[in-house]
């Protein structure tokens, strides 16, 4: 993974040298979250993307209804998320609880 002023970048390698997984977002201009990429496997994945530092709370609401919460961490967040998705909607609050962001990624 790295990350710069204008992106967040994962990729994952086998053992044999060829990517398995590989993606990128893009800075977080207005928003609080911006994008995520996943590091897919099976029915689940590990989703990672950007986030400001006053991000308390980020919740990924999946389609079958169960809310995951993603671990922020600085400026990026991780998520596993025990499901198989395309798009997600995300719920971020600061640590006084107030909504922060609530969109689709």
């Amino acid at each position: 993974m790295g990350v710069t002023d204008s992106e967040l970048v994962v990729r994952t390698v086998s053992g044999s040298g060829r990517s398995l997984s590989a993606g990128k977002t893009d800075e977080l201009g207005a928003y609080y979250v911006a994008g995520r990429t996943g590091l897919v496997w099976d029915n689940e994945s590990v989703q990672i993307g950007r986030v400001v530092p006053g991000v308390a709370v980020l919740e990924f609401v999946l389609p079958s209804g169960k809310v995951v919460r993603a671990e922020p961490y600085g400026d990026v967040f991780l998520c596993r998320v025990p499901e198989k998705i395309t798009s997600v909607r995300i719920r971020a609050c600061d640590a006084g609880g107030h909504l922060l962001q609530d969109t689709v990624i």
